[in-house]
């Protein structure tokens, strides 16, 4: 699943979101730049996990049973939150589509559902 979509208005920024669950790799990138990658193979936090770039923003990936969400911050002069989460089905996760939901200062701005 790829998701692209622009965040503020005078200090406007492009986030894109990928996943693919059946890799079960996950990418964010903001203006073009690496934020996340759940391969990365080295970082602060450990391997497979945390921020590529602190000068962005911080990314924190919360585990759920069936829920994993991203969020982080967007902006220095005009600070926007911006949130990704992904709801998976709990039976055969890997052949049925996940459900995905952007929300940006807590308002949904999109929501699909796909692989």
């Amino acid at each position: 699943m790829r998701l692209e979509f622009r965040v503020g208005g005078h200090d406007e920024h492009v986030v894109e979101f990928r996943s693919n669950t059946l890799l079960g790799t996950t990418g964010i990138r903001l203006d073009g730049r690496k934020l996340y990658s759940s391969m990365q193979l080295t970082s602060q936090e450990g391997p497979g996990v945390g921020p590529c770039d602190g000068e962005i923003g911080v990314v924190e990936s919360q585990p759920a049973p069936l829920a994993l969400r991203w969020a982080f911050d967007v902006g220095s002069s005009e600070k926007h939150h911006v949130a990704v989460t992904r709801s998976r089905p709990s039976w055969f996760p890997i052949f049925r589509p996940h459900r995905y939901r952007v929300e940006v200062d807590s308002e949904v701005v999109i929501e699909r559902t796909g692989y």
